[in-house]
């Protein structure tokens, strides 16, 4: 993947703060950042949150980069990366599923496997987190057509933490 850390300045990066802020994410245990990149967004987690333990998951070329980035930040003893692919069976077992800015170029029916997939991995006692910037900070006039389609998928929304420009949507199996 040459060129690819010269060419991604993702929102994750710089939204870190804001979405490390929005959760008590420590509480969880074990994450899965599903479709997550470089592994920013975890890192930032994995350092705020030290009994937080976490992998990325994403396509081979991309999970190598995050899983070296997330060596490289001196986490390996909590942290990794899996390749796989977000519309494959997900690991089970984690207690957050993380979907940061992966819906959002996906069409409803696509963005919908998505999201089945991640709630049949989080089961009846995990939980599935979609991170989204909204229209207006604070505003979230964009949620309304996203719960439909969480709903469609077979989860409902348990909450949504608000963090400015982005929101945190909590989401559980029905």
């Amino acid at each position: 993947m040459k060129g690819t850390e010269d060419n991604l300045l993702t929102e994750p990066a710089l939204d870190a703060p804001r979405i490390v802020s929005a959760y008590d994410w420590g509480a969880l245990g074990d994450v899965i950042d599903v479709g997550g990149g470089d592994g920013t967004l975890l890192i930032a987690l994995l350092n705020e949150y030290p009994a937080l333990r976490g992998q990325v998951l994403d396509l081979p070329d991309v999970a190598e980069w995050a899983r070296k980035r997330i060596d490289a930040a001196g986490l390996a003893d909590r942290g990794g990366a899996i390749a796989g692919d977000f519309f494959d069976e997900l690991p089970a077992g984690a207690e957050g599923y993380l979907l940061a800015y992966v819906l959002r170029n996906r069409d409803d029916e696509d963005a919908r496997r998505i999201l089945r997939r991640c709630a049949e991995a989080a089961g009846e006692d995990g939980a599935v987190f979609v991170i989204e910037t909204v229209a207006e900070r604070g505003a979230h006039r964009d949620l309304p057509a996203l719960t439909a389609l969480v709903e469609s998928a077979g989860l409902v929304v348990a909450d949504v933490h608000d963090a400015g420009e982005v929101a945190v949507l909590e989401l559980s199996n029905r």
